[in-house]
């Protein structure tokens, strides 16, 4: 269940949702290959067509390892020296501007890696993906969206005080409510969050049936990626921007109802990822100095 602004800048990283420092850095290593398996999980490709992708991955890797990740690092470290002194509203909109703007540059880029490959798709491996993408949007609707409307929202509640807790550590009665307020202020989010996927997936796959006979597919795709929130209708962007205030709202009352040992916590919690993201860079210039050598 994916929140923006949560996780502070987390959601920038490619294995956002891990729980554990070391587990990022594993995770991070493999992270070209663990595209390509999840994007066979949505086409068979034929052998050419894997080994494109896979190129384009790894030049999207080494990118991204070079050139974002000291990023992450420096607005991980300015997150821990907010945190420390206390972080006003303001500051938390600056973060979520922050996640925006990466997002929106790993997107770009990441056109490149996908373009060759979804240009190529014939029309069999199409409607393969979109039967996939149909499976998925059926499992997502039973998950989130079938059974009794208040147990969902004690779910989707109960998701997210665990996100925050990873952070923060445990959450009391009072802060638990402002998750709990939150929660129950959009009860429609995900019917919204369903359709923006339906919505998402229909485009990439006209960009993919329609870039087959020219070049233009390489700038649609690039639009695509470098912005969600194209295409997306008036009353769903309205509804997006409200939950989005909301938040922001809910994490500046949690931000000035933190305990000093809650805010060590956070501050241990974004140093120590900064750290890591830190260690992942340097290892790539290790690689290229060894290999000028």
């Amino acid at each position: 269940m994916r929140y923006r602004g949560l996780n502070w800048l987390v959601v920038l990283v490619a294995v956002a949702g891990l729980n554990s420092c070391s587990a990022v850095k594993l995770s991070y290593e493999k992270a070209d290959w663990l595209l390509a398996q999840w994007a066979g999980r949505y086409v068979d490709l034929s052998k050419s067509q894997d080994r494109v992708l896979r190129a384009g991955l790894a030049d999207l890797h080494d990118w991204h390892r070079g050139e974002e990740l000291p990023e992450y690092a420096r607005l991980f470290d300015d997150a821990a020296a907010r945190m420390q002194s206390g972080m006003s509203r303001a500051e938390i909109e600056a973060v979520v501007a922050a996640v925006r703007s990466r997002a929106q540059i790993l997107g770009v880029r990441a056109s490149r890696s996908f373009a060759p490959v979804m240009t190529s798709l014939s029309d069999a491996q199409l409607a393969e993906m979109e039967q996939r993408f149909a499976a998925d949007n059926r499992k997502f609707e039973k998950r989130q969206l079938a059974g009794d409307a208040e147990d969902r929202l004690h779910q989707r509640s109960t998701w997210l005080q665990s996100q925050l807790e990873d952070w923060f550590g445990t959450l009391d009665r009072a802060q638990r409510a402002h998750v709990e307020r939150l929660v129950a202020a959009f009860p429609d989010m995900p019917a919204l969050r369903l359709a923006e996927r339906k919505r998402r997936q229909a485009a990439l796959l006209q960009v993919a049936r329609e870039g087959r006979g020219g070049g233009a597919a390489q700038a649609r795709l690039t639009a695509l990626l470098g912005d969600l929130e194209r295409g997306r209708p008036t009353a769903v962007q309205e509804a997006m921007k409200g939950w989005e205030i909301a938040f922001i709202d809910m994490l500046a009352n949690l931000e000035g109802s933190l305990s000093p040992a809650q805010r060590t916590h956070a501050v241990n919690k974004l140093r120590a990822y900064a750290a890591d993201f830190r260690e992942l860079a340097g290892r790539q210039t290790v690689a290229l100095a060894a290999q000028a050598q």
